[in-house]
């Protein structure tokens, strides 16, 4: 699995931070990077995603745009959302195998908005390999407006295909040589 430097997350974190300040937002998953609208301005991205939002189920950006982070069966994904406007509600984190349909809850994030700041946490993912998985984070606040962003996973075989054939005919070789 790919590990950041230290310094590079914080400067991501500080950019990103910064430039939601600058919108009027309310909140934003920094980790991983998530989907944005399509848009030329991208201030305007920032704030489609940062804003209460009706379109289910990955808010404004919904299609799939955006980039993949890939991680291996059963890693733990850090995931951070910074808060700028607080309404107390529950947040989540969800999973979905394909096609952003049957998202399932992988971890109850508990009352996340009530303060401003980020909200972090290190979760685990699930041990089957796909490859257009869908991380969604949600928050539901207390005057029943829906944030949610979602960002693009794969998780990664450990072993392909085709290597797993290529173990299987060498095994026979060797039990018939014995």
């Amino acid at each position: 699995m790919y590990q950041p430097k230290t310094s590079q997350i914080i400067f991501v974190l500080a950019f990103l931070i910064g430039l939601v300040s600058q919108v009027s937002a309310h909140g934003i998953l920094l980790t991983p990077p998530i989907r944005l609208a399509h848009d030329d301005d991208n201030a305007n991205k920032i704030l489609q995603a940062v804003n209460p939002t009706t379109q289910m189920p990955c808010g404004a950006g919904g299609d799939g745009y955006g980039p993949v982070t890939k991680f291996k069966p059963g890693d733990s994904m850090y995931i951070a959302y910074n808060v700028s406007i607080p309404h107390p509600g529950p947040c989540k984190i969800e999973f979905s195998k394909k096609n952003d349909k049957h998202f399932k809850t992988i971890m109850e994030l508990g009352e996340c908005g009530s303060a401003v700041g980020l909200v972090s946490a290190f979760v685990d993912l699930p041990h089957e390999p796909c490859d257009e998985c869908t991380v969604r984070f949600s928050w539901n606040d207390d005057l029943g407006n829906w944030y949610l962003n979602c960002a693009n996973v794969q998780i990664e075989d450990p072993m392909p295909m085709h290597k797993r054939s290529v173990r299987r005919l060498s095994t026979r070789k060797s039990r018939r040589n014995l």
